[in-house]
């Protein structure tokens, strides 16, 4: 790889917390091949929980942000000065935003998105009744119009794809990929 860059990733969640999560990106680094891929993970609050348990050697960033207009911005700010090739995201209103600040930005940054719960169950079962109609009416319209610019979209499982298949117009972009399992 003499000569070559590596290809960075950011693997986005909204809220790294607790040893689980700091075990999973600690797998997540294991099984890269270092010569050819450097790795982020990008949150936008990253707790002691987790500080505490993820070893030192791995790149974690906070963007430091309770807000999601200000989380839109700090992801935009991210994409111009990391400039990451593959920015992945797990979570629709973190996806829609990553997939705005990449047209802002005019950035080549691939977006892959994961989907791990049926987003209309989830906007349907919010209590708080402003926010239940912010999620089935402004999210699942955004999550319809910028879906389809990912670069790749993957679900955990056929249910989560045929849900997410009833939101956004472009099927083919939708793939299903179970999450990994280790074992002795």
């Amino acid at each position: 790889m003499e000569g070559r860059k590596k290809v960075t990733i950011a693997y986005f969640i909204p809220l790294w917390t607790q040893a689980h999560l700091a075990r999973w990106a600690e797998n997540f680094v294991h099984y890269l091949n270092h010569e050819k891929y450097s790795v982020s993970f990008v949150g936008v609050k990253i707790e002691e929980s987790f500080s505490r348990e993820i070893a030192k050697n791995i790149s974690v960033v906070s963007l430091e942000n309770a807000y999601i207009a200000g989380t839109f911005l700090k992801i935009v700010a991210y994409f111009i000065k990391e400039k990451p090739d593959i920015f992945m995201s797990n979570a629709p209103h973190i996806s829609v935003m990553s997939l705005v600040a990449k047209i802002i930005t005019r950035s080549k940054t691939k977006i892959f998105i994961t989907e791990h719960n049926n987003v209309s169950l989830l906007v349907n079962n919010i209590k708080n009744p402003f926010r239940r109609l912010i999620g089935k009416f402004i999210l699942l319209h955004l999550m319809n119009l910028s879906y389809p610019l990912a670069d790749v979209i993957t679900c955990v499982s056929k249910g989560v794809a045929n849900d997410l298949s009833r939101i956004i117009d472009n099927k083919k972009k939708i793939h299903v990929v179970y999450d990994p399992v280790t074992n002795d």
